[in-house]
């Protein structure tokens, strides 16, 4: 994540900057990778296809974020994504998995700004 600079920042730029943080990835990511490729496979066809469905997307989820260079960060990466395919599989929706991924990312920005 990148270290938010609050002494160079209006309020109002932080305020943007946050909110489009919080709502555009998960939003985009979650309709990308939990609908659009989740639902080239059947996943109510039975138990293997949807842990499929559920893996697939999490792989690629993982792969596309190579920005980071420790790989506990993929690993929990990789986790994140499973646990939001779960939800999504689960909750038929993709309210949840949206929710997940925007509090996923603010407790990241959160752990950064207390670790810097």
């Amino acid at each position: 994540m990148q270290y938010l600079y609050y002494y160079q920042t209006t309020t109002v730029q932080l305020s943007v900057y946050l909110v489009s943080l919080l709502v555009l990835p998960p939003v985009v990511e979650e309709i990308l990778y939990r609908h659009f490729v989740l639902s080239v496979i059947p996943f109510r066809k039975n138990v293997w296809c949807a842990v499929l469905a559920i893996l697939v997307p999490a792989v690629v989820f993982t792969l596309v974020h190579r920005q980071y260079e420790y790989w506990t960060t993929y690993a929990t990466l990789f986790g994140f994504a499973v646990v939001s395919g779960v939800a999504r599989v689960m909750s038929r929706g993709m309210l949840l998995s949206i929710l997940l991924h925007a509090f996923a990312i603010a407790v990241a920005l959160l752990l950064n700004e207390i670790v810097a």
